[in-house]
């Protein structure tokens, strides 16, 4: 059981790792808090032996996962053919505008 939640563990320093708070520093601490509090419920959970605590933190992380896959799926149905553009350099680039 400890090896799990030593890979929970890791997940979440993945999650934190990817957040880019100079794109918008608003919504990377929101998404951190959240990493943080999951991340808290499921130690508490570990530690005190408590399936509500883990409970917790996987129904937000269920939700999240499906909010990211709806996300994905609009991106996809929704993606314009690419243009192409030149960069900086001269390379040809592609360029896909995809609105949220």
């Amino acid at each position: 059981a400890q090896a799990t939640f030593e890979k929970c563990d890791a997940i979440f320093v993945e999650l934190h790792s990817g957040l880019r708070p100079e794109l918008n520093p608003e919504l990377t601490e929101r998404f951190a808090s959240l990493y943080n509090f999951c991340q808290r419920r499921m130690d508490e959970g570990n530690l005190k032996h408590d399936s509500s605590a883990i409970d917790d933190a996987i129904t937000i992380l269920s939700h999240l996962r499906e909010t990211w896959s709806l996300v994905v799926s609009k991106i996809e149905t929704e993606r314009p053919a690419p243009t192409t553009d030149t960069s900086d350099d001269g390379e040809e680039i592609s360029v896909f505008a995809v609105e949220l």
